[in-house]
């Protein structure tokens, strides 16, 4: 472990009821991605609802709502801090008008700035931007590309070394921290009446959704998870998974998980879901209604299961955290 000086990373995410965890998910990945350089640091939240989550105890967390001016909050704790670097993860639609301002008042302190996923547009402004997905954002010009960081071991998962857990004959359905397409007011029903009878269903509920309703008079053993202290042991665990495309579908991945996966949102995904199906890492739906046969067709095939399972261990076995961390360390060790 090496430290330059008392130098502090900054971390600023956006969360809440309509935005959900995933950001919040994420940024947190990085930090502990980012512990062994031996920085201290401070994660800035802002949410329209109070996270009582626990921390880990290396990450000074502030919380702010969204009536608050994210920016200045910013600008004074990089001061406070003595801050060489900002990480952001923000929500698209929740970026502040003020961003562009902000990250020419860091630019002119010396201070770099990493965006994750979103905010292509601020790629001038921005030191770094760390895109966890295997292509770039196809807008950039190929100079604003070289900004740019992506690829397979450029995913931040959440994932744990333990990886021996019995497995059970069961589903796992994940329908977002805030269920914003109100999955779960028919879907667990419509899944009760078409899949074998003996296949245990684990319908994670996020802390943003409301509970899923359950089918009556079924004989099937249903659990509704909510407040999950380990989904990753909870993966590690089921036979099959259904899962909105998110963070969480590549943690499936990682664990070889099969799975099928679709995206709510019209068009926002589709090409990085036709990659991942060309790709035959998992079988990709178009809704709720089509993942459901398409998960009538993975339960009866142990090879087309075993297949995807296989390939998707083998595209995600890179997803460690040692690309964001030599991306953090090259930069806080430029002169």
């Amino acid at each position: 472990m090496h430290k330059l000086e008392n130098h502090t990373i900054l971390l600023a995410c956006h969360a809440g009821s309509k935005i959900g965890l995933g950001h919040l998910s994420r940024i947190s990945v990085a930090a502990q991605h980012l512990k062994p350089l031996g920085y201290e640091m401070h994660l800035l939240l802002q949410s329209d609802q109070h996270i009582s989550q626990a921390f880990p105890d290396y990450l000074t967390v502030q919380q702010i709502d969204f009536e608050q001016n994210i920016s200045e909050t910013i600008l004074k704790q990089v001061t406070r801090l003595n801050c060489r670097l900002v990480i952001f993860d923000f929500h698209y639609h929740s970026t502040p008008d003020t961003f562009a301002t902000l990250l020419k008042a860091l630019h002119v302190q010396l201070v770099k700035t990493i965006a994750i996923d979103a905010l292509a547009e601020y790629i001038e402004l921005l030191t770094m931007l760390y895109t966890p997905s295997f292509q770039v954002n196809p807008t950039l010009s190929a100079w604003q590309q070289e900004k740019c960081q992506f690829g397979w071991d450029a995913f931040l998962l959440k994932v744990s070394a333990e990886t021996l857990v019995e497995k059970t004959y069961s589903l796992l359905i994940l329908t977002g921290g805030a269920d914003t397409t109100n999955l779960g007011k028919e879907w667990l029903i419509t899944l009760d009446r078409l899949l074998p009878e003996n296949l245990t269903f684990h319908w994670v509920q996020g802390p943003f959704a409301t509970a899923p309703t359950k089918p009556e008079n079924t004989q099937r053993e249903i659990h509704i998870h909510r407040n999950l202290p380990n989904l990753a042991k909870l993966m590690n665990s089921v036979t099959f998974a259904v899962t909105l495309y998110g963070i969480s579908f590549y943690e499936l991945l990682y664990y070889g998980v099969p799975c099928v996966v679709f995206s709510p949102y019209g068009n926002k995904d589709e090409q990085e879901l036709n990659e991942i199906s060309k790709q035959q890492l998992a079988l990709v739906a178009k809704n709720e209604i089509d993942a459901t046969t398409q998960l009538q067709r993975l339960i009866s095939s142990k090879t087309l299961s075993r297949c995807l399972a296989i390939n998707a261990q083998k595209r995600l076995a890179g997803a460690n955290g040692d690309k964001l961390r030599h991306c953090v360390s090259t930069l806080l060790e430029a002169k």
